[in-house]
């Protein structure tokens, strides 16, 4: 009879597994989800920003101009994260003309790093007439920040813990070819126990799985705070699900399988 704790881990695994499974179809989709529309004229303290990336300071201020459509006559910024865009400005303008100077407080809250800006042009209607995308690269330490200090915080606690949880499947003493997918028997070689065969079963711990699992996502969530506040790449989509995903079913796998319980062969 299926006891409650396994129908428990397999209810908790198929979770996991749905959950990543959906993290993996918003990826696929997301290039079908992106809106067209016309190229608008963004500079930046007089030099094109246009699909380039501008270097400025924390406490830099900027001047901003944009040239849109005639009928434009509203313009939004915002910054993109992880595929949702966050509203962090807005500009009135006529005959299509938006400038002011600003300061990077609404973007440098969020630490230094790389950040994905992006500029709509409306109309009277609410309509965007002209789009335009502009990576601002905001120089400094990348553990100066709240950001970067808990982004390597979560990196190394999630490494950690999966290197614990993984280091369950080796036995420092000898040495194992496990096969923890089938089962299947293996062979322990040592002087006193040469010859003995035994089968690595899967955990049915939910905390161990619960918690590894966790620690796979602390880990490839570090990863990517640590990496957009170094300036190697913005807070996107892709990347997220290129670190989370991976790190997610490495903890899960680890979980499950990381602390097996070892029964003779018959």
């Amino acid at each position: 009879m299926v006891s409650v704790k396994r129908i428990a881990m397999r209810g908790l695994t198929a979770l996991v597994l749905a959950t990543l499974v959906g993290f993996a179809g918003l990826f696929a989709i997301s290039p079908v989800l992106a809106q067209e529309a016309e190229a608008c004229s963004v500079s930046i303290n007089s030099a094109s920003a246009n699909d380039a990336t501008v270097e400025l300071a924390k406490n830099e201020g900027i001047s901003v101009r944009v040239i849109a459509p005639e009928d434009s006559v509203h313009n939004d910024v915002y910054m993109k994260f992880f595929g949702w865009r966050i509203k962090i400005s807005e500009m009135d303008g006529d005959g299509g003309e938006f400038q002011g100077t600003y300061s990077l407080s609404n973007v440098s809250g969020w630490g230094v790093g790389l950040h994905e800006l992006v500029w709509d042009s409306l109309d009277s209607q609410g309509a965007v007439l002209c789009s335009a995308t502009t990576r601002l690269r905001i120089l400094g330490s990348p553990f100066g920040s709240v950001v970067g200090i808990a982004g390597a915080a979560a990196m190394t606690i999630g490494l950690g813990s999966l290197a614990f949880t993984l280091r369950t499947t080796i036995n420092a003493g000898a040495h194992w070819a496990i096969n923890t997918v089938t089962g299947a028997k293996v062979e322990r070689r040592g002087a006193e126990d040469t010859g003995r065969r035994i089968r690595i079963k899967p955990s049915l711990s939910v905390t161990q799985t619960l918690t590894s699992t966790i620690a796979g996502i602390l880990a490839g969530g570090g990863a990517l705070a640590t990496l957009q506040q170094a300036a190697l790449s913005p807070p996107t989509l892709e990347l997220a699900l290129e670190l989370v995903l991976p790190f997610a079913l490495l903890g899960l796998l680890a979980g499950i399988y990381g602390r097996g319980k070892q029964k003779p062969a018959a």
